[in-house]
């Protein structure tokens, strides 16, 4: 789980050395406490921080993907063609990090990497779990200190009637976000 956590939400800092997630300790508990038990300690801005060489002995140096700009984050092929427990471990990791559960119980994970998305629906219907993706345009954003123009990014939308059946298949790292899954019959 850890590890598509770090895929969706890691980076790489300390000029190369080392490995650092952003997340807000209360509201994320479970994720919170994976990283510590994985060798990450709380830096004094807050940031998550560990040593490369110490997670790369966790990890087994399986996360290189880290190198690359999330927008350039595809699924590495070693991870694609890992058994179903490990799969069904990293998208679970991956959906904590970047997935969310609407009020309407729909499950959607957004990105700007619309391969991975991609990647990520064809490993979902492996699980039996159907979904579809939507392209969100890039959109001028005002702010106080100017503005910004977003870049196009792509919604994985997993319908209400099979958010349940990616609760049981998978399930987010949370329980805060997998108790916000209704059982939808029909």
């Amino acid at each position: 789980k850890i590890l598509g956590f770090l895929f969706g939400d890691g980076f790489i800092c300390g000029k190369g050395l080392g490995v650092s997630v952003k997340l807000d300790e209360k509201k994320e508990k479970e994720v919170y406490d994976i990283l510590i038990s994985c060798g990450f300690h709380k830096e004094i801005n807050g940031v998550l921080y560990c040593n490369k060489d110490k997670l790369s002995k966790i990890l087994n140096d399986n996360f290189n993907f880290l190198s690359f700009r999330v927008f350039d984050r595809d699924i590495p092929e070693d991870i694609l063609l890992s058994d179903v427990n490990f799969l069904r471990s990293f998208i679970s990791g991956l959906f904590e990090a970047n997935g969310s559960v609407s009020i309407a119980n729909q499950i959607s994970l957004k990105s700007t990497n619309k391969n991975m998305v991609r990647q990520v629906q064809i490993i979902l219907a492996a699980f039996g779990i159907q979904s579809w993706i939507v392209k969100n345009k890039a959109t001028l954003i005002h702010w106080n200190n100017g503005n910004y123009t977003s870049k196009e990014s792509y919604n994985l939308q997993i319908a209400p009637r099979n958010s349940f059946k990616f609760k049981e298949k998978i399930g987010f790292i949370s329980d805060r976000k997998n108790n916000r899954i209704k059982d939808v019959n029909g």
